[in-house]
């Protein structure tokens, strides 16, 4: 069963933590000014983090992964892969993600 927080401010980010996984927003208002750390588009991203993966698509996903999170990593990360679209080229290669789903 998931131990379901709420959402924590971290600086510059909010943070949904779950027991082995996170989901981390970053509304791009901070540092748009810093070039290194703005998204694709300059707004808004929405990360999937699990074991030093960061599943990162642009703009605010917060809603829809916070309607998955009970169902565990793999519903998240299902949601992640149907909006490859949308995927930031920050993002962790999704190719990499077998053994995060294994141990989910």
């Amino acid at each position: 069963m998931i131990t379901r927080k709420a959402w924590i401010r971290y600086h510059r980010n909010v943070q949904l933590e779950l027991d082995d996984f996170y989901v981390s927003y970053n509304s791009g208002e901070i540092a748009p000014f810093i070039p290194a750390f703005a998204a694709d588009n300059g707004g808004a991203e929405t990360a999937l983090c699990k074991d030093g993966k960061y599943f990162i698509l642009n703009g605010d996903h917060r809603e829809q992964y916070e309607n998955l999170v009970d169902e565990g990593f793999g519903a998240c990360y299902a949601y992640f892969m149907r909006h490859q679209d949308e995927r930031s080229s920050w993002s962790s290669d999704p190719e990499g993600a077998a053994e995060l789903l294994l141990s989910a």
